[in-house]
């Protein structure tokens, strides 16, 4: 698509609230060749692109912005799988840049994301508790019936990773997972129920973060990163 959206006129940049370290990771190890540029919490509430339900990353979709940075046209979605037809995106690309009048998105109004029939409630799907135990923490991920995350082997969706605050070499263990193949999501490397870590912490450290993605068979939620600390 983004051959025809340069003979279009226009260019295709992926934009992603993951840190910029993980950005550029990603560029790496995927070979990605259109740019991943990460973007503020301030940037996506400018877009209309707030996440009520979750205040740390912004509904997925697709911005058509004109090189004056009107917002010229939004979709969103709830699945970040799921995205607007690229055919439709292209023609109002041409209707915009043929001069036609079209009616400018606001920026400032919330958007309706696409939600299928019995989406998934992503916020109940797991817990995360974190508890000392001698010189290291056990954090357990209990994850509900009919979700899982992502084992280490996983190659395309986001494997769990844990960070200690104040100690960024921490190295952590985390299961392979179980290779199975999931409908249209494809083959995968997956983790249920629950899911103990051992994190190895220096003297006075008690927090950091778990990053996760949650997902069902059939779709996914955003990844995201949940912060932890000992009780």
């Amino acid at each position: 698509m983004a051959d025809e959206v340069a003979a279009a006129g226009a260019r295709v940049v992926v934009l992603t609230p993951d840190r910029p370290a993980v950005a550029a990771a990603m560029v790496e190890s995927k070979g990605f060749t259109t740019p991943l540029l990460p973007v503020d919490k301030a940037l996506w509430q400018a877009w209309g692109l707030e996440n009520p339900s979750k205040p740390k990353l912004p509904h997925p979709g697709t911005l058509l912005v004109a090189p004056d940075g009107t917002l010229v046209a939004r979709w969103t979605h709830i699945n970040y799988k799921v995205r607007e037809d690229p055919g439709g995106v292209l023609a109002r690309l041409s209707e915009h840049r043929g001069g036609a009048p079209i009616a400018r998105e606001d920026p400032s109004a919330a958007p309706t994301p696409t939600v299928g029939e019995g989406a998934p409630d992503w916020d109940s799907a797991a817990e995360l508790t974190a508890v000392r135990a001698g010189g290291a923490v056990e954090l357990t991920l209990t994850v509900a019936p009919g979700f899982h995350v992502y084992g280490a082997k996983e190659p395309n969706a986001r494997p769990l990773a844990v960070r200690v605050d104040g100690q960024p070499e921490v190295a952590v263990t985390i299961p392979e997972g179980e290779r199975r193949t999931l409908g249209a999501l494809g083959e995968s490397w997956v983790l249920e129920g629950r899911i103990t870590l051992t994190v190895p912490i220096a003297e006075g450290a008690d927090s950091g973060e778990l990053d996760l993605q949650l997902c069902t068979d059939g779709a996914c939620s955003m990844p995201e990163t949940r912060a932890w600390s000992i009780k």
